[in-house]
């Protein structure tokens, strides 16, 4: 009957530690987008979509009548727990740029980014 009772103890403590230390899983899918400025035009729309199949696609409007810059790819997770996404323009097939994000709250975070496409302060993109 001890044993028992210590072999129950140890599978729940065994059980609460593991609880305690798992990460919540952050859920990155949705369309996200912001307006930024740009010394060309009025400034810029960026949307960017996450698929649950790990698709994504960027838009960017400059809001002066032309259409939309659209860029395709993929996003995976890193092992920190980042977003990272490769996008390449639509009649391309090579990677023209990766973003790597995080996330805080409902709004994503460039981390990582060409700086002569978003500038120093990089992308903020809040869920739509």
């Amino acid at each position: 009957m001890r044993t028992l009772l210590w072999t129950v103890f140890f599978i729940f403590a065994c059980a609460f530690i593991v609880a305690c230390n798992s990460v919540p899983e952050v859920k990155f899918e949705g369309s996200y987008s912001a307006v930024l400025p740009s010394e060309a035009s009025h400034g810029r729309k960026i949307t960017l979509e996450l698929n649950a199949d790990r698709t994504a696609k960027m838009e960017t409007d400059h809001l002066s009548g032309a259409s939309p810059v659209v860029e395709k790819g993929t996003w995976t997770l890193a092992k920190d727990g980042s977003l990272i996404v490769e996008l390449m323009f639509e009649k391309e097939g090579t990677i023209r740029e990766a973003i790597t994000f995080t996330k805080k709250g409902d709004t994503l975070y460039s981390t990582a980014h060409d700086q002569n496409l978003y500038g120093a302060e990089g992308l903020k993109l809040k869920k739509q």
